[in-house]
Order: structure tokens, then sequence, then C-alpha cells
């Protein structure tokens, strides 16, 4: 068995575990979310609307607006990390759930 936690280790867990758990989260919203259209643009600025998967149900996709409201930096987080390599991350709106890119 473990060691028993101090109170101020529950209230104020290690970096590590909130970081892990923001991990786990992260990639199941990965799971939920379209994938991006290949950008074979010229280099400039682009912005990309964050899209359920077409295939999800009904629930699902309703499971995906829940994790969008609740867990904003996760689903952000999810959302630039599927990004592809020559395309650097600017800016996410919440609001409108659009990532602001350029292409490099």
């Amino acid at each position: 068995m473990g060691r028993r936690l101090s109170l101020y280790e529950i209230i104020h867990p290690p970096c590590t575990l909130i970081h892990n758990h923001m991990n786990l989260l992260s990639d199941h919203i990965k799971e939920f979310i379209q994938p991006y259209p290949r950008l074979r643009y010229t280099k400039g600025e682009y912005e990309l609307r964050v899209l359920p998967r077409e295939e999800l149900d009904m629930d699902e996709e309703k499971k995906f607006w829940r994790m969008f409201r609740k867990f904003p930096n996760e689903f952000a987080a999810a959302a630039v990390s599927m990004l592809p390599k020559d395309v650097e991350f600017k800016q996410y709106d919440h609001l409108n759930n659009t990532l602001f890119l350029t292409k490099k």
C-alpha cells in the first residue's frame, strides 16, 4: 500500500498528475475531432474550424460539444496536436471553435 497523501497534496496535486490527466483527456477528445483536410496551400495564414467527425452518432456528437464546453484547454490542446508539422498554431478562438494557423 502506498503512502497517504497530506491535505496539501490533495488540494494541490503535483503538476505531473494534472499534466497526465490533461494528456489522457486530450487524447480522448482527438477521437471525436474530424481529421483536418490536407493543407496544400501556399505559405500564409489560415482559419480552420474544428468539427466533430462525420461518422459520430447523435450521442457521440453531443459528447463532442460537451467536451468542447467543459474542457476548453484540453479541447484546444487536442485540436492543435492534430496539426501537420509544417503548420504553426497561432491562436484558438474558443467561442467560434476556430484555429488560426500559419503554413510555413
